[in-house]
């Protein structure tokens, strides 16, 4: 799923520049990273939660701010979004449509990391169906 959202993320926001899963060492300064975390299945409504962390970098606090409330302005409150099929190293992951997105908290500052650049955080919960 992560993958799926990586996708939607730089499909609709193309100035931008995403990662699943951790930054690398040659990520560019400025990008958003997917983090994919903890899922519960809901066996009663046949639904499955899944937590999603974002944390956008860049070199200045602006900037870093502006990206991440891009992502949360793209997705927070959605409902029935299709993530679209993504292929990464010859795994194909298929489309998925979501019940529901949204985020548990507001774009929040990290501070730095190692390297000076500005970090906010965002958490959200995808619903699948």
């Amino acid at each position: 799923m992560i993958y799926n959202l990586v996708k939607y993320l730089s499909d609709n926001l193309v100035s931008l520049y995403f990662v699943a899963n951790g930054f690398q060492k040659n990520t560019p300064d400025i990008a958003t990273d997917i983090k994919e975390g903890w899922g519960v299945e809901n066996t009663q409504i046949n639904r499955k939660d899944f937590s999603v962390l974002t944390i956008s970098r860049a070199i200045d606090k602006p900037t870093a701010r502006a990206n991440a409330y891009a992502v949360y302005n793209l997705i927070n409150k959605k409902f029935g979004l299709v993530l679209p099929e993504e292929t990464v190293a010859s795994t194909v992951y298929p489309q998925i449509k979501t019940w529901k997105i949204v985020s548990t908290n507001l774009p929040t500052p990290l501070g730095s990391d190692e390297n000076g650049k500005t970090m906010f955080s965002t958490n959200y919960i995808i619903t699948t169906e």
